[in-house]
Formats: C-alpha cells, structure tokens, sequence
C-alpha cells in the first residue's frame, strides 16, 4: 500500500506521528484526503480569544451544507493529529511577531481600529494564499473578533499553562 497513489499524503513528521499506522474504523473517523475531499471554500476552522489570554483556542465548527460525516471527520481528524495544541503553539509565534507592529505602530486608545484593520487585511490576505482555514487566517480573524484583544490584549503576555495542562494529559485537540 505504500507505494499506491491513494496511500501517498503529504504529512509533517508532528502529524505523521500522530497519525503512526491508525485506520478508521468508519467513514465518521477517517482522515480528510486532501486530493479527494474539498474543504477549501468550507470555513471549518475556527478559533476564540478569552479574555485572559492572546493565545486563540481552535475548533472545528458546523457549517450550513455540511454532508453527513464531514464534521464527525473534521473533528477525529483535529483531535487525532492534535492541531488545537499545534495550531496555538505556531499562533504564539506569530502573536510573537505581530505584537511589535502592534505596540510600535498601532498603539493607543485612537488607534483600536486600525489594529482591527490590521488584523482583518491580514486574515484576508492569508485566506486569498492559503484558504479560509489557514490556521494562521484564523487566529487574525479571532483576535480581531475580540474586543478584548483589541483594547489590551495584544500587549498581553501569553499564558500558556492551559495547552501545557492539557497535553500532559494527552487531551489537547
């Protein structure tokens, strides 16, 4: 089967670990193929900003259209592969790159728009090379979505207790 083009997906080496040998035991956890399943114009992903810190908590969501599986299928896939817990880690990265802009440039109380516009051209220029579930698009759009996030917390230090808690505990998702 290794060499069959239906087995052959391109993984990173986090995921492909995850993944090891697992097989499905129904249509309802088996992986999104992402040559044969079209994803790309669904947004899936999302994420929400709490109030006591940046970092953005993945999910996946319903949507309008949805077939039978594809969310059961979205959701095993998320929590098997454990992208909540890689998505916030890379999203405190990139808040890592983007709280300097945010505080050099963009700071002050007159200036709580433009952060939101900041953020959202972001998002948007992300989703237009990558899709709408980038994890990346997605974090931009959460933080803009969060008034909270806007007014202060950009400039607020990530705490990251809550993914570290939950991995030891293998139930990040």
């Amino acid at each position: 089967m290794a060499i069959v083009p239906l087995n052959m997906i391109p993984a990173c080496s986090e995921c492909n670990g995850y993944k090891g040998t697992r097989l499905p035991s129904s249509r309802n956890d088996s992986f999104i193929h992402p040559y044969f399943d079209d994803f790309r114009t669904t947004q899936w992903l999302a994420a929400e900003v709490r109030e006591d810190d940046p970092l953005p908590r993945y999910f996946v969501q319903s949507y309008s259209g949805a077939g039978e599986s594809d969310i059961p299928r979205l959701k095993a896939q998320f929590a098997a592969l454990r992208l909540g817990f890689l998505y916030a880690r890379l999203a405190g990265g990139a808040l890592t790159e983007y709280r300097g802009n945010l505080i050099r440039n963009l700071s002050g109380g007159s200036r709580f728009n433009a952060r939101r516009l900041w953020l959202e051209f972001g998002a948007k220029g992300l989703e237009r090379d990558y899709g709408i579930n980038h994890w990346r698009a997605v974090a931009l759009r959460a933080w803009a979505a969060s008034d909270w996030f806007i007014e202060e917390g950009y400039a607020t230090e990530m705490n990251s207790n809550w993914v570290l808690q939950l991995a030891r505990r293998g139930k990040v998702s």
